[in-house]
């Protein structure tokens, strides 16, 4: 779940869930949301590739560091933003009762 509120960017909720130590504890919600923010980035492809090298006998193209086809980790992260790729709305699924 940590992951999926970090893709989402959902700040506030981690900082509800994060336990405070040391300075943090006189900090609000919103002062740890804020340094939440400042300790999270998106890696680069480069430095994807630095730290989990391609592995021998497969073409760094088609794998990632999962050892998966980079089209399932496009179509996962599409289904949780609701965004392709190539900029166009994923279709929405509505609720059924």
């Amino acid at each position: 779940m940590l992951t999926f509120r970090l893709l989402r960017k959902d700040y506030m909720h981690l900082a509800k869930c994060l336990v405070p130590i040391g300075s943090q504890i006189d900090m609000s919600l919103e002062e740890i949301a804020d340094m939440l923010k400042t300790k999270t980035k998106r890696f680069s492809e480069e430095d994807i590739r630095k730290k989990f090298p391609a592995r021998k006998g497969h073409d760094d193209n088609d794998f990632d560091m999962f050892g998966q086809g980079r089209w399932v980790m496009q179509r996962v992260v599409s289904m949780i933003t609701g965004r392709f790729a190539d900029g166009l709305e994923a279709p929405r699924i509505e609720k059924t009762k």
